[in-house]
């Protein structure tokens, strides 16, 4: 089987194009809301650690869906493709330095776990018979931190304003009655 072909996205046709922005201001909604809920993990009625987890886990969570529309996407068995640069050309000096940080992060931890990039604690856990002792690890690699993940947020509004401002306008051009395959 080959792998499929990069295509720039304004070489697709307007219908694809279309499903392929509205899935990426998906995307870009569900990071702006894990990016939400890990801000607010802090309101939560667990232990200190336990948000410390949860907190960690949304921040991964929302740097991956915020990059995955920026990475090539398969949208056929033989094409790809991922969102022009345009769409960050009107982000902030500072938006833009994040915008690259997130995918980074996503790039070197998050979503390819780089051995390289972690830091491996090992440690016995000794359970109470003390005879079958348990070595488990930590991994520690860098997450967003709040400041980040609040940017994130401000970036995201940007995003899905002009996501959204470029879907209306291929809507309207082209109008389209069509029911998408979701299985």
């Amino acid at each position: 089987m080959r792998m499929p072909q990069a295509v720039k996205f304004d070489e697709l046709d307007p219908p694809t194009q279309l499903v392929f922005l509205t899935v990426a201001c998906t995307d870009i909604d569900l990071a702006k809301e894990a990016a939400w809920y890990a801000l607010s993990v802090k309101n939560l009625v667990e232990p200190k650690e336990r948000q410390d987890q949860l907190a960690r886990a949304l921040a991964d969570a929302a740097v991956i869906r915020y990059c995955r529309p920026f990475m090539f996407n398969n949208i056929s068995d033989t094409h790809k493709t991922r969102l022009p640069h345009r769409f960050c050309g009107s982000l902030t000096m500072n938006q833009q330095y994040l915008h690259d940080e997130f995918m980074r992060m996503r790039n070197s931890a998050a979503a390819h776990s780089d051995f390289s990039e972690r830091e491996v604690l090992m440690f016995r856990i000794l359970p109470p018979d003390k005879l079958n002792p348990i070595l488990t690890a930590k991994v520690a690699y860098e997450h967003a931190s709040a400041d980040e993940l609040e940017g994130m947020i401000a970036i995201a509004n940007h995003l899905h304003r002009a996501l959204d401002k470029e879907r209306r306008a291929l809507a309207e051009v082209n109008p389209l009655d069509i029911t998408f395959d979701t299985n």
